[in-house]
């Protein structure tokens, strides 16, 4: 009986964690700059303010987005840089993302240059941002939408 109890205090510990999960909040993009052409794929970096309510720091460990520009798919996109947040905060956080073209090449281009002719665009990005705080890998669901001037 005492080898169970220390086993069952820790799942007891790990269980509560998932329902004291507070959803973590990325609001407002800016400054967003066209930074690098590649082959098949674009280097866009921007400041988003994020808010962690948790008690527990966050990093982020994986990426699967899509971005668009004006309604049309500019691709599929990953954060590149690495990103941690820490418990208890609301900060400015700098991404680095690749996006890899995808859908008409027609609204890909138009995208591109919209980018790079510096026009005011709506821009929205939605998908899967995975996180790891204390051991365990969690799934923050995240869109946003809004107009931005590059």
């Amino acid at each position: 009986m005492r080898k169970i109890f220390p086993l069952l205090l820790l799942m007891s510990l790990l269980l509560n964690s998932c329902f004291f999960y507070k959803e973590v909040k990325i609001t407002n993009i800016r400054n967003v700059e066209l930074v690098k052409f590649e082959n098949n794929a674009i280097i866009i970096e921007a400041d988003v303010d994020v808010f962690n309510p948790n008690f527990y720091d966050i990093e982020v460990v994986d990426s699967q987005l899509k971005i668009y520009l004006d309604g049309d798919i500019l691709g599929n996109a990953k954060i590149l840089n690495n990103l941690r947040v820490d418990a208890k905060d609301s900060s400015e956080k700098h991404l680095e993302i690749r996006t890899v073209y995808k859908g008409k090449l027609s609204s890909s281009l138009k995208g591109i240059f919209g980018l790079a002719l510096g026009k005011e665009m709506n821009i929205k990005i939605e998908g899967i941002v995975k996180g790891k705080a204390m051991g365990l890998t969690h799934e923050y669901p995240l869109h946003l939408e809004q107009e931005i001037s590059l």
